[in-house]
């Protein structure tokens, strides 16, 4: 008795296609950032400042960079997790949903900001619009996940 595979549902695949662009462009702005704080740890070091402000490009740099190499990371799992998101992977399902709730918050930030007027909450809008909807497709489609729907034969 052959069995149709169980179709994976359209919320999914967008979700997964979701989690890919976002990651990517997670990703995108954390090698920006690192590339910043590395020329300005050596800006700093070619500037000449002395006394109190001697380490202060490198520390700013440094910081900047360390932030930029979390995004990197952040935006890196994201791709991967949007990846095995499409074949149904469990725990693609449960990263999903950590870095979605994660990515959210880190939005959030961005739209409560007070100086972010003139339009500049577009974009973090949208980075929490798309976070919420991963966030809903991967949890009502639960059941697909865990094979309730899928043929075990």
């Amino acid at each position: 008795m052959d069995q149709q595979p169980a179709v994976r549902p359209t919320a999914i695949t967008v979700a997964g296609i979701v989690l890919m662009v976002t990651g990517v462009l997670a990703a995108l702005l954390g090698l920006v950032m690192m590339l910043a704080g590395t020329l300005l740890t050596g800006i700093g070091r070619d500037a000449g400042l002395t006394g109190s402000f001697a380490a202060f490009p490198a520390v700013v740099g440094t910081f900047i960079a360390v932030v930029g190499g979390i995004f990197l990371v952040f935006g890196v799992l994201e791709v991967f997790s949007g990846i095995y998101l499409l074949p149904g992977r469990g725990w693609a399902r449960i990263m999903a949903i950590i870095l979605s709730v994660l990515g959210g918050l880190v939005s959030l930030g961005g739209v409560l900001d007070a100086r972010a007027g003139n339009g500049g909450v577009v974009i973090p809008l949208s980075f929490l619009a798309a976070y919420a909807f991963v966030i809903w497709a991967v949890w009502v489609h639960g059941r697909w996940f865990a094979g309730a729907d899928k043929p075990t034969g």
